[in-house]
């Protein structure tokens, strides 16, 4: 019998790749690489650069074929006021005090969060309950589905000065950006980590003929 292929699940994509390839292995982020398995697809979340490194060592110290499936990142648009920096602790020098600010970063960017003190801060996670990283935050709550109407009504509501977030990329978060521009909000981007070596793909049908020809 065939070893079967297993699947790291943190973004959207992967898990529509498991419901193509339901005899895959499901792995989840924190979930060491197992023996095993004929090939790996590395469908993390496209901000976690850590454990997309983890998964090529692994990978590459047992010469097993693995492939990062990673959707693109946002690409601007005329009348977007976009500043690309690489870490989010980076972005406090360029926030003026007292600005209101909306960040809807990840859990791994909760600590560079603490250096915001000199603003308004609303932070928005998927489990809003999370203490704030600093005194007088507002903690609002992160689940979806969004539209660029009710991002406009949040951040109108709010009376944001300026948006920080990353770049995920996927429709499910583009409407923040897509209202930030349509408000004149600045927006200060936190971009992707440089990625390890290897072969890439970007869409849920390309990984799933790449697991074909891997298991041939």
């Amino acid at each position: 019998m065939n070893d079967p292929a297993a699947i790291i699940v943190g973004s959207a994509e992967g898990k529509a790749l498991l419901r193509l390839c339901p005899d895959a292995v499901r792995l989840y982020p924190e979930e060491a690489v197992p023996q095993g398995i004929r090939a790996l697809v590395d469908a993390r979340h496209p901000m976690d650069r850590a454990g997309h490194w983890r998964s090529w060592r692994a990978a590459n110290a047992r010469g097993l074929p693995c492939v990062r499936l990673e959707r693109p990142g946002y690409a601007p648009r005329p009348g977007d006021r976009w500043i690309r920096l690489h870490h989010l602790r980076a972005a406090s020098a360029l926030v003026p005090r007292g600005a209101r600010v909306l960040a809807t970063t990840g859990g791994e960017d909760y600590a560079a969060l603490s250096r915001f003190a000199h603003a308004r801060l609303f932070i928005r996670r998927r489990s809003g309950r999370a203490r704030p990283p600093v005194q007088g935050a507002v903690m609002l709550p992160g689940e979806g589905p969004f539209t660029i109407g009710s991002e406009m009504a949040l951040m109108r509501r709010l009376g944001i000065d300026l948006l920080i977030t990353r770049d995920a990329g996927g429709e499910g978060s583009y409407p923040k950006l897509a209202a930030a521009r349509r408000l004149n909000i600045p927006v200060i981007l936190i971009s992707r980590a440089p990625a390890p070596p290897g072969r890439r793909v970007r869409t849920v049908q390309e990984a799933a003929s790449w697991l074909v020809s891997a298991g041939s």
